[in-house]
């Protein structure tokens, strides 16, 4: 039996290619001394057994390192069999440069290679250790320079372990770990690749060993690319009246601006200095904003062009203008500062139920305010827009207003972009979305990315209280948008929230700062940042389709052979019946899944046709939405479908009944010419509902798969119906980066459905017997809820039971961090009360 499964696992490598990742943003970050002795990283490659060496072979790894307190430690150390040891040490000769030492037992070897800081913190750089057995060498290859060490007592057919970081091994421990990055470990026979660790993770305490399917164990991870992928929540302040927040890109400082007092917070240290403020009357409202202009922070009113100084250095207040009375017409309004020549451009903005679309300049040197002439190409009005600068240019895009800036005559959202050249003062609408309705408003900024052209900023919904900011991707181009990262908590109570977006080139971060302020009187403030530049939440593949094959398939071969050994052992608590069964099952789902006619919604929607083409690029966001309003009606609830009324109502809520109806009737065109391209899936209308009839045997849809098996109040799912769910839930959340107000309600509920399911499963399995599934099934919930603690418990103790207790504890730490940072107060049960406590 473990011959076929090898040999399946071998086949696979051929039929999926290896992961690939940017080449930058990937690889495992070492906690240094910048962090508790038990809280630094470790990577043990062999934790089963010792790796068995009988011939020459090589170890090679990238190498980078980062800023921390000390930059001593241990890179590596292979331990060899009768007590030798071989560590690789990272050293410091002052501030500038960095030493490789190879250490032979206590004894120098004489290898020694000096790097520059600078080339270590900024690169990557390649490694290469060779093991010359019969001759009894080692060379070190450092770029171009090879150093050669002999004498060391090497023994053929001997054995090593080999760990990177902090070492547990008894009578080799240490927590020397240096401020490392490392990546692509590879172990090689000649030319022959043996191991490779790539480090490609983003979440998770094992490493995979891609050539073999066997893992190293990794204590305190910190992935790269999970700084990629997740917001860090970096502080909180609490300061009186309604802050104002401004950035200084120069010297990555934040100042925020209180009633009291200015915060100049460094975000290379997360420190944050106080300054007391004194001199002039300061009032902060939701009037006025505040911009940097040298080492001044001008808080300015286009209501009644008031204008006051604060020094940033000093903290001394200075009114430039006298305080007079100003109505509330440019709320939520646009900025943009021109430090060339010292002018601030305001725009957009809504007050007293109009909307704003006036160009504004102030002349800082001259103390002048002019508004600028209006062309008739000029976009609509509108607030909760965002605004960015590229080459003299403002880009402005989205936003919430009216034709007729008039709140009363249809308001609506905008999903275009215009641009406003500062040299002549042009308009132009570079694109907008066709049909698209997705209800949200965006951030103040755009953060443009001049040589590909992109940008980045935030959304949410503006009808929600507890709403979400989501960073996106777009295009200066085209109208293409990524959604990316996790979503970040915004409290938006329309005057009194504010939100905003800030690029630091230096540190390589998107920073979020959010405020919130009650009743003018305070500002509570929150600091986000994420790794730059920023990825979706998924795994990195070279092929999305391949990727969720593979993961669905390797799931599935897990299943199988953990149902294999419970067969033979004949013990558990639950029992399959027949191995054949599982196996029948096995092959049933991947001939499903390797066949045309595939419609994916777990890890991102993803539609393949017949001829194996990949057609999600032809569903526009309304005719997405279209499909799937009408295939939920089909699949749930009663499966009649849904009214042409209800699709109306959903999707065009604001246009007339008749252009309601001309809408729904060209994008029902649009949708069936796609589905063309599908066998055994039709859209009907045979009542006076749109329907999907869909026919499983032909068509692949994996929504009604695991619909079906969730269904109704099951006590137990079958071992097979297992392995769809786990295939399922692997591939990532549901619908990633879909949001639909009318979708939030089939989420929940099938969250809530597959998260109970694989609990009650898990939760009957015998720990002793069945810990890998029991493993994998918490994995598979933590995709739905990361914070669940029934998946803790039993993962831990799982891991417990087969004597991986650092691996236990490592777990526990990521879900308490996790915890923490999701309820802001600490999970209440220890790691000792969780492994104690195992069922006899």
């Amino acid at each position: 039996m473990k011959k076929h499964i090898l040999k399946l696992y071998l086949l696979l490598l051929f039929v999926f290619p290896v992961w690939q990742v940017s080449a930058q943003q990937y690889g495992l970050k070492f906690s240094s001394y910048d962090s508790l002795q038990e809280l630094r990283t470790g990577l043990n490659l062999f934790p089963e057994k010792e790796y068995v060496i009988n011939k020459d072979f090589s170890l090679n790894f990238d190498l980078s390192s980062y800023p921390s307190v000390s930059s001593y430690g241990y890179i590596f150390r292979a331990i060899l069999e009768g007590d030798n040891n071989v560590d690789l040490i990272l050293g410091a000769l002052g501030d500038e440069r960095r030493t490789l030492s190879l250490i032979h037992n206590s004894d120098q070897t004489g290898i020694t290679y000096e790097i520059s800081a600078e080339n270590l913190t900024n690169n990557w750089v390649n490694i290469g250790l060779h093991f010359q057995m019969a001759e009894d060498r080692i060379l070190l290859q450092v770029l171009d320079t090879v150093i050669i060490h002999e004498n060391l007592g090497f023994k053929n057919h001997s054995k090593f372990k080999l760990f990177f970081g902090a070492c547990f091994e008894k009578n080799f421990s240490s927590t020397d770990v240096p401020p490392i990055i490392v990546r692509d470990i590879k172990i090689e026979r000649g030319s022959k690749l043996i191991h490779h660790w790539p480090l490609n993770e983003f979440e998770g305490d094992r490493a995979k060993d891609i050539m073999t399917f066997n893992y190293a164990e990794v204590v305190n991870p910190d992935w790269l690319l999970y700084g990629h992928m997740y917001w860090k929540k970096n502080t909180s302040f609490k300061l009186s009246g309604f802050a104002k927040i401004v950035s200084d890109k120069s010297n990555d400082v934040l100042y925020i601006l209180g009633q009291k007092m200015l915060l100049k917070y460094d975000l290379s240290t997360n420190f944050a200095d106080t300054i007391r403020i004194y001199g002039d009357s300061l009032i902060l409202t939701p009037n006025n904003q505040a911009v940097l202009d040298g080492q001044n922070i001008l808080v300015y009113n286009p209501n009644n062009k008031q204008i006051v100084k604060v020094e940033t250095k000093s903290g001394e207040v200075k009114r430039i203008t006298p305080n007079l009375p100003a109505r509330k017409n440019f709320l939520h309004h646009n900025k943009f500062m021109d430090h060339r020549n010292h002018m601030l451009y305001i725009l957009n903005g809504y007050g007293h139920f109009t909307y704003r679309n006036e160009l504004i300049q102030y002349n800082v040197a001259e103390n002048i305010w002019r508004n600028l002439e209006e062309p008739e190409n000029k976009y609509e009005p509108r607030y909760l827009a965002a605004c960015g600068y590229l080459n003299d240019t403002l880009y402005v895009l989205g936003g919430y207003g009216s034709a007729s800036g008039n709140q009363r005559l249809n308001p609506q959202y905008f999903y275009d972009l215009n641009t406003i050249s500062l040299s002549d003062f042009k308009y132009e609408r570079k694109w907008e979305y066709e049909g698209t309705k997705n209800d949200y408003c965006f951030v103040n900024s755009l953060e443009i990315e001049g040589s590909s052209r992109s940008f980045y900023t935030l959304i949410f919904s503006k009808s929600l209280y507890n709403s979400k900011l989501k960073l996106i991707r777009g295009y200066l181009d085209h109208n293409t948008i990524e959604y990316i990262g996790n979503p970040i908590e915004y409290k938006f109570n329309d005057i009194n929230s504010y939100a905003d977006l800030y690029y630091s080139s230096k540190l390589g971060k998107l920073v979020v700062y959010e405020l919130y302020s009650k009743e003018y009187t305070s500002s509570d403030i929150q600091l986000y940042s994420i790794d730059y530049p920023p990825l979706a939440i998924s795994l990195p593949v070279s092929s999305p389709i391949k990727n969720k094959l593979m993961i669905a398939i390797i799931a599935l071969i897990i299943g199988f052979s953990v149902a294999v050994l419970i067969i033979r052992r004949k013990r558990g608590k639950i029992k399959i019946k027949e191995s054949k069964q599982l196996s029948g099952i096995l092959k049933e789902d991947i001939k499903k899944n390797n066949q045309s006619n595939a419609i994916f919604f777990f890890g991102g929607f993803q539609v393949i046709n017949r001829d194996y083409v990949d057609i999600t690029r032809k569903f526009t966001q309304l005719v997405k939405e279209l499909f799937l309003l009408i295939l939920f009606k089909s699949i749930s609830e009663n499966s009649k479908g849904i009214s042409a009324e209800k699709l109306v109502e959903n999707l065009w809520f604001d246009k007339s009944p008749k252009s309601g109806r001309n809408n729904l009737s060209v994008n029902i065109a649009k949708l069936k010419e796609i589905l063309k391209e599908l066998d055994g899936i039709e859209l009907s209308h045979e009542t006076s509902y749109w329907r999907l009839k869909i026919d499983p045997k032909k068509i692949f849809v994996e929504y009604q798969i695991v619909y079906n098996i969730l269904d109704g109040e099951k006590a137990d799912i079958s071992s097979e119906a297992l392995c769809s769910l786990l295939g399922a839930s692997n591939n990532g959340q549901f619908l990633l980066n879909l949001s639909y107000e009318w979708l939030d309600s089939y989420k929940g509920q099938l969250s809530d459905k597959m998260v109970d399911t694989l609990i009650n499963y898990a939760g009957r399995l015998d720990p002793n017997i069945n810990s890998a599934l029991i493993i994998q099934i918490c994995d598979s919930v933590f995709n739905f809820d990361t914070v669940n603690e029934e998946a803790v418990v039993l993962k831990c103790r799982a891991q417990s039971l087969v004597g991986k207790h650092s691996i236990a504890k490592s777990t526990y730490e990521n879900f308490c961090r996790e915890y923490l940072m999701l309820y802001g107060e600490k999970f209440g049960r220890s790691f000792g009360s969780i492994t104690n406590e195992l069922d006899t």
